[in-house]
């Protein structure tokens, strides 16, 4: 159950005429976890959940020091650190979870692009081709060359 409110809200609303399998499908709940409610003097008091993720003071301490001087610095970096020198057992994943809300949140530029009508402009990628055959032997000069950058190899372009 969620809270007493809802233990409330079922009871008045079963006193009005509702059935279970109504009750049920309005909360989310199970037709015997409404059964359950209705039948028990009080409202179903869970425990507190351990927390045992939670980071300590040293640890929140060393997160945003290391923040302060490198807050580029990759989380599993930082998880290694914790579980090392200060003996966190949580796992990965929780430990993002904490640093999300720790880490400043960082702008990114957005990107300049360049636009041109068609056939104004091409693109052409440069290449190292290595050695080129010259006949029966390799040539003696590395090649270089220049190809259209449309999804195609410089081998391609050359050779084709």
């Amino acid at each position: 159950m969620q809270s007493g409110e809802t233990y409330v809200e079922l009871k008045a609303l079963r006193h009005h005429g509702w059935s279970v399998s109504d009750l049920a499908r309005e909360y989310g709940l199970s037709r015997d976890t409404v059964r359950r409610e209705l039948t028990s003097e009080h409202p179903r008091r869970y425990p507190e959940r351990a927390k045992p993720t939670a980071l300590s003071e040293p640890q929140l301490v060393h997160i945003e020091r290391r923040l302060v001087v490198c807050p580029n610095i990759r989380g599993t970096d930082l998880h290694a650190e914790l579980r090392h020198e200060y003996g966190y057992d949580g796992s990965y994943p929780a430990f993002q979870r904490h640093l999300r809300l720790i880490r400043p949140a960082q702008v990114v530029d957005p990107e300049i692009r360049f636009e041109t009508g068609p056939g104004l402009q091409t693109q052409a990628d440069w290449t190292k081709l290595g050695l080129w055959p010259l006949g029966e032997q390799m040539g003696g000069d590395e090649c270089d060359g220049r190809h259209p950058g449309l999804q195609s190899s410089a081998g391609d372009s050359l050779r084709g």
